[in-house]
C-alpha cells in the first residue's frame, strides 16, 4: 500500500506521523512550526486522510513498513521520526523494525503497552464501537475527513477498525528496549497514562529523554506551545 504523504520545508528530514482519526490537516500549526527550519514528510496512515483503506488490519508495525517504503521512495537514508498517539505506536515500530534510517525518535502520548493507560481510558477505549461513527459525525475529524477521503462514506469503517484496534492488549517492552535511537518521549500531565507510566517507558529506552507538558492532557498536549520548542531542542542537540 502507498500512503498519501506531502513534503514541506527543507533541511534535515522529519516524518511527521498524526493520531487517531487524524490527517495532515489536523496537524494545525506543528507542521508549519517544524517545517520552518526542517524538511517534514508528513504522512497520512492507513485508512486515514487521502490513504484509503487497504483492507487489512490497522497494526502498527505494517505501518511502520509504509513510512520505510515512502523514505526509500524518496531517497532518503535516514530521518528523526516523530509521531502523536496512534502515529507514535507506528513511530516506535519504525525504530525498531528499520533501526537503520532512524536518527532520533520523539514518540507523544503513547504507552508501551496498554495497561499503561489509566482503568479510567481503558474504559472509554472499551466503550468506542462503530455506533460512534454517527456521533462524531458532528466534529471536526468528520468533517475534515470528508473534505478528503477519497471515499468519505468509508467513516464508519474508520471508527470500526480504530475502536477494534484500541481494545487490542499489547506490549512493546521488547520492541521499545531494542530502540538505538536517541529518543524524547513527552507526555502531558494528564494524558490517560498511569502516573507511572512514562518513567516506565524512560527506563526502558537506551538514550532517553522525558518531557511532562504540565496541564496536557492527550487532546491538547499535541497543541501546547511548550511542545515544539522541547522537540526541537531534542533534534538539535
Amino acid at each position: 500500500m502507498k500512503p498519501y504523504y506531502e513534503v514541506h520545508g527543507t533541511g534535515s528530514p522529519l516524518v511527521l506521523l498524526h493520531g487517531a482519526f487524524g490527517n495532515i490537516p489536523m496537524l494545525g500549526d506543528v507542521l508549519p512550526s517544524l517545517a520552518a527550519t526542517r524538511r517534514v514528510i508528513a504522512i497520512e496512515l492507513e485508512g486515514h486522510g487521502h490513504t484509503p483503506d487497504a483492507g487489512r488490519p490497522m497494526r502498527p508495525d505494517t505501518s511502520a513498513d509504509d513510512v520505510a517504503a515512502v523514505l526509500k521512495e524518496l531517497g532518503i537514508e535516514r530521518a528523526d521520526i516523530m509521531g502523536y498517539s496512534l502515529g507514535a505506536g507506528v513511530a516506535v515500530h519504525v525504530a525498531s523494525r528499520h533501526p537503520e534510517i532512524v536518527r532520533k525518535l520523539v514518540v507523544v502520548s503513547r504507552a508501551y503497552m496498554r495497561r499503561g493507560w489509566s482503568d479510567q481510558t481503558l474504559a472509554q477505549m472499551d466503550a468506542l464501537g462503530p455506533e460512534f461513527a454517527e456521533q462524531m459525525k458532528q466534529t471536526p475529524l468528520y468533517q475534515i475527513y470528508t473534505q478528503i477521503a477519497p471515499n468519505p462514506e468509508h467513516w464508519p469503517l474508520l471508527v470500526a477498525r480504530i475502536a477494534d484496534g484500541i481494545k487490542v492488549d499489547y506490549d512493546w517492552t521488547a520492541e521499545v528496549s531494542a530502540i538505538s535511537a536517541p529518543t524524547l518521549l513527552v507526555f502531558g500531565e494528564n494524558d490517560g497514562v498511569r502516573p507511572e507510566h512514562p518513567h516506565q517507558f524512560l527506563k526502558l529506552l537506551r538514550q532517553g529523554e522525558l518531557v511532562i507538558i504540565p496541564g496536557a492532557t492527550h487532546l491538547t498536549v499535541f497543541t501546547s506551545p511548550l511542545l515544539i520548542p522541547a522537540v526541537t531542542s531534542f533534534l538539535d542537540a
